[in-house]
């Protein structure tokens, strides 16, 4: 339900693609209370406490 509910938010603001998101290795479902910011061709994934950012391709 989270990652159904977090793709369909990102398909809203870059438009309905296909969208394949892995973050290191693993579905966007693995991480939880991410804060996530999405661009029109990429999505950054800032996890709580790492400092790393993690910029994913979108694919179309």
């Amino acid at each position: 339900m989270y990652r159904f509910t977090l793709l369909r938010w990102i398909e809203g603001r870059i438009g309905p693609k296909d969208v394949d998101i892995l973050v290191r290795g693993r579905w966007l479902t693995a991480a939880q209370g991410a804060a996530i910011k999405a661009t029109e061709r990429q999505v950054q994934w800032v996890e709580p406490g790492d400092g790393d950012t993690v910029k994913l391709e979108v694919k179309n």
